[in-house]
């Protein structure tokens, strides 16, 4: 892996921190929610939490308005502007921060060495089973689970490890203009 310059990384974090306070995170736009719920298929809270917390990191990898003028012309024409491209980006990190692993369960949730889980919230692009073992290509529907979290009922997906690699690569596939 590359060495990152101490001083270039300060610089990003510093453009991006720039970029956020220029962006007032309390006014996400009905538009902006309305672009990502018809391109990630989220629905408008999950938009509305995952703008503010793209607008809110400072660490992400920030496209430059330079880049931007350069492939505007492709994506905007089907709904994306620059902070949308940028999420684009990122959907195999959004999946990350909603799921987890679980060792030495199988997917019938039975102690089984060496088998693990991969739990993760239905909703956005993989917001069905039918959806899941579609992408997945599994023969039959995952495991899903129904529970409660901070926001009220949450659906939770339930595949081995086979299939979570399966459904990053399809994410990897999914990623516009890389």
């Amino acid at each position: 892996m590359d060495e990152v310059d101490p001083w270039t990384e300060l610089q990003r974090l510093a453009a991006n921190a720039e970029a956020a306070n220029e962006l007032d995170n309390n006014a996400v736009l009905g538009k902006d929610i309305e672009r990502w719920c018809t391109l990630f298929n989220y629905n408008r809270d999950e938009a509305r939490t995952l703008i503010e917390a793209h607008r809110a990191d400072v660490s992400r990898e920030h496209v430059s308005d330079a880049h931007w003028d350069l492939i505007r012309h492709r994506f905007e024409p089907v709904g994306y502007d620059k902070e949308a491209y940028e999420h684009a980006q990122t959907l195999e990190d959004v999946l990350e921060t909603q799921s987890t692993t679980i060792q030495g369960l199988d997917v019938n949730l039975s102690r089984q060495e060496g088998q693990d889980l991969f739990v993760f919230k239905l909703g956005g692009m993989l917001d069905t089973a039918q959806k899941v073992q579609e992408v997945a290509g599994m023969d039959s529907l995952p495991r899903i689970v129904q529970t409660f979290g901070e926001t009220g009922p949450v659906k939770l997906c339930v595949v081995g490890q086979d299939e979570r690699l399966k459904i990053q690569a399809w994410l990897r596939a999914k990623r516009i203009g890389s």
